[in-house]
């Protein structure tokens, strides 16, 4: 199975839509990064389950990367983050402006599954997150 034939929502921005920018969102190993990257040559995302210095150094870097993105008039990039919850998501696509954003909506267990499988340092976090992304997600759509 590709990574887009993962259950998934797409929304359409109309007002954005000759922009090439594409918002994936969705909980850690969902396949946002490797979506990101067949769909876009340049993908702009920071990585959450870092020590706290690297963690500040990464969102500096990816705030100038997104408001860049938003400022072009013609990007080519897909803008990767978690954002569970719809204000979350606004606030990222009023940064980045994308011509449409794709929720992955790959289950706990698969995203768990994944999680386990690339076995990195950081995967106790990613695992908290993947809970917490759906907890969210669950208590805004129900």
């Amino acid at each position: 199975m590709t990574v887009i034939d993962q259950p998934h929502v797409v929304h359409d921005h109309a007002v954005w839509a000759s922009r090439s920018v594409t918002l994936l969102c969705g909980p850690p190993g969902s396949g946002k990064s490797t979506l990101a990257e067949s769909l876009h040559q340049r993908t702009v995302e920071v990585e959450h389950y870092a020590d706290a210095d690297t963690i500040r150094e990464q969102l500096r870097r990816y705030g100038k990367a997104v408001f860049t993105v938003g400022k072009r008039s013609t990007p080519d990039a897909a803008v990767v983050r978690c954002a569970a919850s719809n204000g979350e998501r606004l606030h990222h696509e009023r940064l980045c402006r994308p011509s449409r954003t794709i929720v992955m909506l790959v289950d706990a267990a698969e995203c768990h599954r994944r999680i386990d499988e690339r076995n990195r340092p950081t995967a106790a976090g990613e695992h908290a997150a993947v809970d917490e992304w759906w907890g969210v997600w669950n208590a805004e759509h129900g």
